[in-house]
């Protein structure tokens, strides 16, 4: 009886060591599948901006343009999670890339998708410079003088029918 007893607790123990292996064994088979980040970008002048985009455990997947941003030109790196976005002339507000993942065979996700967002001054302002006018490039503020609206009536009409 005791003999019996310690066969099945080995025959056990063998079993729970046999499935522990087989399963580290499958992990380390499997790879690694990317992580995407979506990200920002600071576009504080006319100059190109490089960055690299939010991904990780790439492996050998790689990464392609989904959709190009409005509001300036963007070039390929020489990894292919870098770029260089350069802005258009008086870029201002927000513009968004976004780009696609394909990761290596294998990994039991499919594609994925990323974000880009470049932040550039706010709307008026343009890279340092002031939007404001001024009397021929002087400095001095520009000044329009609007007559005739303070208490005009606007009148509006039914039509006939």
């Amino acid at each position: 009886m005791e003999r019996t007893a310690s066969f099945r607790w080995f025959a056990l123990c063998s079993a729970v060591v046999a499935l522990q292996a087989a399963t580290a064994w499958g992990q380390a088979q499997a790879p690694t599948c990317p992580v995407v980040e979506d990200i920002s970008v600071n576009v504080t002048s006319q100059e190109a901006v490089p960055f690299t985009v939010g991904v990780k455990n790439l492996g050998s997947g790689y990464v392609s343009i989904y959709q190009y941003p409005l509001g300036g030109t963007l070039v390929p790196g020489k990894e292919s999670t870098d770029f260089v976005f350069i802005p258009d002339d008086g870029f201002t507000g927000t513009a968004t890339f976004m780009y696609r993942v394909t990761p290596e065979s294998g990994c039991q996700r499919g594609a994925l998708l990323g974000k880009v967002t470049f932040v550039g001054p706010t709307t008026g302002q343009r890279f340092g410079r002031s939007r404001e006018p001024s009397l021929c490039g002087t400095g001095t503020p520009m000044v329009i003088a609007v007559t005739g609206l303070i208490g005009a009536r606007f009148v509006r009409r039914r039509p006939k029918g």
